[in-house]
């Protein structure tokens, strides 16, 4: 006779330290459901709207301490992680969409057209290395 073995407690994590992690996406979305974007206020359906190409997101060091089980312990990076990709990464997120990273491309090689001889001349007191 078999006797069913109790289940084990969770794993407990003391201090898990989790170094910078940097993410490359390429999403390209199948459909968005406007019903739940519109009526509901579901914003996360906007990113079904335009395709990630090469878009890139750095998640920072995070050190979580005492926390007990896997699902509490993805819980808590994510409650670190999420705050920080809304208020920091979304310009990164943003240059990688299709039709806007031409634009960003560009609004960088404008200012480096500018940009860079103004520091040379900052720097060396000429315009043109020479």
């Amino acid at each position: 006779v078999r006797h069913p073995t109790p289940p084990s407690p969770p794993i407990f994590f003391q201090r898990v330290e989790v170094l910078p992690v940097v993410i490359r996406l390429d999403y390209k979305p199948k459909r968005v459901d406007l019903p739940a974007l519109l009526e509901r206020g579901h914003m996360v359906q906007l990113l079904n709207v335009f395709p990630l190409e090469g878009a890139h997101m750095t998640l920072r060091h995070v050190t979580v301490t005492g926390v007990q089980g896997w699902e509490a312990l993805g819980a808590a990076l994510l409650r670190d992680w999420i705050p920080h990709v809304r208020n920091t990464q979304l310009p990164g997120m943003v240059s990688g969409v299709g039709p806007l990273r031409s634009l960003v491309n560009i609004g960088s090689g404008v200012a480096d057209l500018f940009l860079l001889p103004v520091e040379q001349y900052r720097r060396d007191g000429r315009v043109i290395k020479g």
